[in-house]
């Protein structure tokens, strides 16, 4: 398998480099991309010897390799005749053009993005079925149902359940949020991730992604797709199929084995030959609760999502984003954010916003419209905390 690997210094994709060490003779590197990690970008020059490189800042550079950059640099490196799997390890509404690029060069794609899903994900499963084009998720939670789906048939399926850890305040007294502090809401219990997706897994916006990402790449109705909390994050979500049996799947919380199943599939990867980090269901408690929706209260929005626009989606990625840079700042508070996403997206569906978020053969042009919605919502938040 020949890679283009788009966001290779961050947490997943420094992931899928560990799949490619422990098996150089099934995977090459053609091309690496990053934002601005120029440091660790070398490094795995380096060891992997890639073609090309992406880098987006344009301020940062490294030495000895061709280097692309903006749209036009991501589409070079999908159009590459030696690349057959694109894999978008990226954060951000960025990862909707490596995702669309893929598709179109027909190439495998691999994604572990979660916001273009959120936001054009009708888009890209509709772009996928015109070209004949094998979608993979690397998210642990939608890799264990496709890998359940996939062996059993989507027409089994009766409900989806989204395993969820509860984060770091599963236990704290809801008096007690106002306090939380953004190092505090920093410490997940389980996993180790980027910031934006920490924060996410600390309001639970990350399983209110995830539903909505369920929803589109399995085709089943959100009523059919439920979130439950598993503090130990052994389980990675479930399945219950029509004739009564819940199935599920068992590792330790490390995202080499999703990434290896996604990398190897259909074939199964012989990790125990390669890694003792192997975690057996013995001596060990496993719980499964209700998510209680004063905790977390973006769950709400579920019961509404289903029926909103492109438009009303960004908004509320976006609205997310810049919520979890000012609670960084500490210009609000932990309990601010999920208000702030309901204010924003409210205020929004009452006022007339022009931007073009479809797919057009330009994809620039999103980009482009992205930044400006966020530029519009960041305006918007500032003068409501001023």
């Amino acid at each position: 398998m020949n890679i283009a690997l788009i966001g290779s210094t961050g947490s997943i994709g420094q992931k899928v480099l560990e799949v490619v060490r422990m098996y150089p003779n099934k995977f090459k590197v053609v091309a690496l991309g990053t934002r601005k990690n120029v440091e660790k970008l070398e490094e795995q020059i380096k060891e992997f010897r890639p073609k090309i490189v992406y880098i987006d800042d344009p301020s940062k550079s490294v030495e000895g390799i061709k280097i692309l950059r903006g749209c036009e640099g991501i589409k070079e490196i999908c159009s590459m005749e030696e690349v057959d799997t694109v894999i978008v390890a990226v954060d951000g509404y960025f990862g909707i053009i490596p995702s669309i690029e893929a598709i179109r060069n027909n190439k495998k794609l691999l994604t572990a993005n979660k916001e273009s899903i959120f936001i054009w994900g009708y888009d890209i499963i509709k772009e996928a079925k015109k070209y004949n084009t094998t979608i993979i998720p690397l998210d642990s939670e939608h890799n264990t149902i496709f890998n359940i789906i996939s062996r059993v048939g989507r027409e089994n399926v009766e409900k989806i359940l989204i395993t969820a850890s509860g984060g770091p305040f599963l236990r704290k007294e809801l008096k007690e949020f106002e306090n939380i502090s953004f190092d505090m809401a920093m410490e997940h219990p389980n996993w180790k991730m980027g910031k934006i997706v920490t924060i996410n897994s600390s309001t639970m916006f990350n399983k209110f992604l995830e539903v909505f990402e369920a929803h589109v790449f399995f085709e089943i109705p959100i009523s059919k797709i439920k979130v439950v909390i598993h503090p130990q994050s052994k389980i990675h979500s479930m399945v219950l199929l029509k004739d009564g049996t819940t199935w599920g799947i068992w590792y330790k919380s490390d995202m080499l084995f999703p990434i290896a199943s996604a990398m190897f599939y259909p074939e199964i990867p012989n990790l125990l030959s390669k890694t003792q980090n192997i975690d057996l269901p013995c001596n060990i408690s496993i719980d499964f609760l209700e998510p209680e929706k004063e905790r977390y209260p973006i769950l709400k929005l579920l019961d509404t999502i289903e029926n909103t626009t492109k438009l009303e989606r960004a908004i509320i990625n976006t609205a997310n984003e810049i919520a979890i840079e000012l609670f960084e700042q500490n210009k609000i508070k932990f309990t601010d954010i999920t208000n702030i996403i309901f204010r924003t997206l409210e205020n929004f569906r009452e006022k007339e916003i022009n931007i073009n978020l479809e797919i057009t053969e330009n994809l620039k042009e999103i980009t482009q419209n992205m930044n400006k919605l966020k530029s519009i919502v960041r305006d918007y938040l500032l003068s409501t905390i001023a």
